[in-house]
């Protein structure tokens, strides 16, 4: 049988070997490699190897490869990076991790005097402060900048949270000449915060109490209150170490209740951070439900706590002899700088 004859065997082992030989170029023809500039040598070596294809092929498959698996992790990042950042934009992961801050410079030192300093400097450069210089029939004034030390001392706002890092700085408030509304500007420290980063509720509430009294007591007979009632709606996170503006304006006055309501905005953005009244959305926009704004009070014994006019003279009232009015014809008002953080 043919099977068994040995030259069956030769010829087979032949054609075998022979078909191993054409193999490659056969395939090289059917598959060629991508045209590119080839060097002498490379040239020469494939017409010189028994298997001049096999080296091209492998190689260029590994490069092909590692390209491919590098464009499928970059176009993976990218995605991920544009899916993250839709989700968490920036400020919101400001807000979750905020950065590290050094801590504010101490009370005596000349580094907080310093700080105030610049502070001070930066508040009376804000846009909004040289806008409001310029309107007609507003007065400027800076609130407990005069307030007696003993006293002061134990005042919350205007003492236990003054200083570098906390509120640097007296207020400066822009009022009608009538009382009837105004603005004040607070820088709030880094130090004041409830989570890092975030300015606490609670402080914002007591912030926004005090502007609203302000302009509520202004408004009294004896120019002496109590918050009766307060209901405020916080509207978006307030960040710690800027500038915010309190606007208040009398909706009622009438004989010893007033009823005040006020907002709280970042100085720079705009934004609206928190209300002292609720805001109802309608096809027309929003308006504030006065129902719900703050309630002032003034005590049967308000003629007791006001002698010679010392409520209006440490709110910075425009009956004060140290308040000047603004505007196009009036004179910027020389306010001392504020050296609370050095004592």
């Amino acid at each position: 049988m043919a099977l068994c004859n040995p030259r069956f065997f030769n010829r087979v082992h032949s054609v075998t070997r022979s078909a191993s030989v054409a193999k490659p170029t056969s395939l090289s023809y059917q598959l060629p490699i991508r045209t590119r500039p080839h060097s002498t040598h490379s040239h020469t070596h494939s017409h010189t190897s028994h298997h001049p294809h096999t080296h091209h092929n492998t190689s260029g498959g590994v490069k092909r490869t590692r390209g491919g698996a590098a464009a499928v992790l970059a176009v993976s990042v990218a995605s991920a990076s544009y899916i993250a950042g839709s989700l968490y934009p920036p400020t919101t992961l400001q807000l979750i991790s905020p950065p590290p801050a050094p801590p504010a410079p101490a009370l005596g030192t000349e580094e907080a005097v310093k700080y105030t300093v610049a502070l001070e400097e930066k508040l009376q450069n804000l846009s909004l402060v040289k806008e409001l210089r310029k309107r007609d029939g507003w007065y400027e004034s800076r609130p407990y900048q005069d307030y007696p030390e003993d006293r002061r001392r134990h005042a919350l706002t205007s003492g236990s949270l003054r200083g570098p890092g906390k509120l640097a700085l007296p207020p400066i408030v822009f009022a009608k000449e009538d009382e009837s509304e105004a603005i004040a500007l607070i820088h709030v420290g880094r130090s004041l915060c409830g989570h890092d980063g975030i300015v606490h509720g609670g402080l914002l509430a007591t912030l926004l109490d005090e502007s609203l009294a302000r302009n509520a007591l202004l408004n009294l007979p004896a120019k002496v209150g109590v918050t009766a009632n307060l209901s405020i709606n916080y509207r978006a996170p307030t960040k710690a170490d800027q500038f915010i503006y309190i606007h208040t304006h009398v909706d009622k006055a009438q004989g010893r209740k007033v009823t005040v309501s006020g907002e709280i905005h970042g100085v720079e953005t705009g934004e609206l951070l928190v209300t002292a009244r609720h805001v109802t959305s309608t096809s027309c926009g929003a308006f504030p439900n006065l129902s719900n704004s703050a309630l002032f009070v003034q005590p049967k014994y308000a003629h007791l706590l006001n002698a010679g006019g010392a409520v209006e003279k440490l709110l910075g009232s425009n009956n004060n002899p140290n308040v000047k009015s603004v505007g196009p014809e009036g004179k910027k008002q020389n306010v001392k700088v504020p050296q609370e953080a050095a004592v």
